[in-house]
């Protein structure tokens, strides 16, 4: 059981957060407990080595299970989707070195989205730039950018 207390400028405690994880044989994370301000219950389910699903029951912020499922070619995952039984998903997929290249779905709104990503990276093959597109323009709506020192 791991315990985090939070506390503001003069020492009182204004949050109290538990987690207790439960592992298989092969020391992987099958379930986490949260207790206090974010309670949920966490399963994780595995194939071949592989994280292939995550549920989510009581999630602070609905009350609806979410469950995420994994999606794998040649050992490297390449979409994820997040679904919760009220109809909201998002559907993400990822290129080789792991970043998010699309993400697409719905809020609860019943409003919809579909962003690309693109990336520039350094000789390391770390992203410097990520550049976003939504669809419906066409054009880029904006960038991030980072700079990683090296040691």
């Amino acid at each position: 059981m791991i315990k985090t207390e939070y506390r503001d400028k003069n020492g009182s405690t204004t949050r109290v957060d538990s987690l207790r994880y439960t592992y298989d044989l092969n020391g992987r994370i099958i379930q986490k407990i949260a207790y206090g301000t974010m309670q949920n219950d966490t399963t994780f389910i595995y194939e071949e080595g592989k994280l292939v699903s995550k549920t989510i029951i009581r999630n602070e912020f609905t009350s609806s299970p979410l469950t995420e499922t994994y999606y794998y070619e040649n050992g490297k995952m390449v979409r994820k989707t997040v679904k919760d039984n009220t109809g909201n998903f998002d559907e993400s997929f990822y290129n080789a070195s792991g970043d998010i290249i699309r993400s697409k779905g719905n809020f609860s709104d019943g409003k919809t989205y579909d962003i690309s990503f693109e990336y520039e990276y350094d000789l390391s093959g770390n992203w410097v730039k990520k550049n976003t597109f939504y669809p419906d323009t066409g054009k880029r709506d904006g960038y991030r950018k980072r700079t990683i020192a090296y040691f």
